[in-house]
């Protein structure tokens, strides 16, 4: 026969709140390097190229790229933010 633990309930929220967060931790870890590194890229390349001389048509699309990556990154670290909030 198995043994089972009984938990006061605070405490179970408290432990269950602690697996949550080691979780978060090695999610965090990982999309630190997978998302915004290359965003990260993304964005350096686009602010460079915001300072050529380019058509109209260009600086729009180059414009949507900068501010879709500056999104991304926003995004990422407020999901990251709130996995790691218990």
């Amino acid at each position: 026969m198995g043994m089972q633990v009984f938990l006061h309930r605070p405490l179970q929220k408290r432990l269950m709140c602690s697996l949550a967060l080691l979780s978060c931790f090695s999610l965090l870890q990982n999309m630190s390097h997978e998302i915004r590194t290359p965003a990260n890229a993304i964005i350096g390349a686009t602010q460079l190229l915001r300072f050529t001389t380019m058509s109209d048509d260009q600086q729009d699309l180059v414009n949507t790229v900068w501010n879709g990556s500056k999104h991304l990154l926003s995004v990422t670290a407020a999901s990251l933010a709130e996995c790691c909030h218990c």
